[in-house]
């Protein structure tokens, strides 16, 4: 059996075939580039990323739950191990293959005159990217804001962010706008967040009934916390109505919106049962007449 295998790989050694895929059909320095070449090393570099993928899963199987991570550094973590392991599966497949990298040279000083006229979008948000998961100034998971689309953090790539929005929509933001613009950022150091409900009622109105009930509003919603209690803004005095605002505390701030709605709802049966009044908008309109003199008469 070991003799027929061991004439087989003979016969491969001497076919032309292999003769054909080990003809360099690229030299550059002291390196030949061939399509066996090509072949090993991409095979040595796909075991590599097989290899960063497995220890990506045993990490999550074993390490990170005795560790207790949030799935902001998890993901941290396991991006930087990827990272690590895929360049140092280039350095062996060059390493093993005998490349020489000075002969790169020419390749490097293209690839940089690249980066700077067409690639510089590319490596600018991939070093954002980078700076993303050093810093965590936004995590996987958190609960964000940025020009005006909440959604919350699925993945931080090479290129881009993805974030899910309330539509069930993915959306994907360059890294680098996360860098140099204001981002708002609901689950940065805590979850909790507090929830503003503005009303006005009518002029006359009993103000400690309007306070009472709008506390009772925010004890019966679930989503409210406790501690800290929720409290009445007597705000101002408006054009037309007396202005409160409602400030209550929540846990997770993907029920923000939510929560509000909810205690709009009851807000307004409570005040439609006890009689307090939401007024609408009213302004005074005064006509001036005058007497105009057509032909000669009034």
């Amino acid at each position: 059996m070991f003799e027929k295998i061991q004439v087989f790989i003979e016969q491969v050694a001497q076919s032309s075939w292999l003769q054909i895929l080990k003809f360099p059909f690229f030299t550059l320095g002291g390196f030949e580039l061939s399509i066996w070449l090509l072949m090993k090393a991409s095979l040595l570099f796909i075991l590599f990323i097989f290899a960063a993928r497995y220890l990506n899963f045993l990490l999550n199987r074993h390490l990170y739950p005795r560790l207790k991570l949030e799935a902001g550094p998890q993901y941290a973590l396991a991006t930087g191990v990827k990272y690590v392991v895929i360049f140092i599966g280039f350095i062996t497949v060059v390493n093993l293959l005998g490349i020489n990298l000075g002969a790169f040279a020419v390749f490097a000083g293209t690839i940089g005159i690249g980066i700077g006229f067409g690639l510089q979008d590319i490596a600018k948000n991939f070093i954002s990217g980078l700076v993303l998961l050093i810093e965590q100034p936004i995590k996987v998971g958190d609960f964000i804001e940025v020009e005006g689309l909440p959604g919350r953090v699925r993945a931080i790539n090479a290129r881009g962010t993805v974030i899910d929005t309330f539509d069930n929509t993915a959306v994907i933001v360059p890294n680098s706008q996360f860098i140099s613009n204001q981002v708002i950022n609901w689950s940065h150091s805590d979850k909790m967040i507090r929830v503003a409900v503005v009303v006005g009622v009518a002029y006359g109105s009993d103000t400690a009934l309007v306070k009472k009930l709008l506390l009772e509003a925010a004890a019966e919603n679930s989503m409210v916390l406790k501690k800290p209690e929720p409290y009445v803004w007597f705000s101002e005095f408006g054009e037309s109505s007396l202005n409160f605002k409602l400030l209550a505390y929540i846990r997770e701030p993907d029920q923000r919106m939510t929560t509000k709605s909810e205690l709009n709802f009851v807000i307004d049966q409570k005040f439609r049962q006890n009689n307090v009044t939401i007024p609408f908008p009213q302004r005074d309109l005064h006509f001036k007449t005058s007497q105009i003199l057509i032909g000669g008469k009034t």
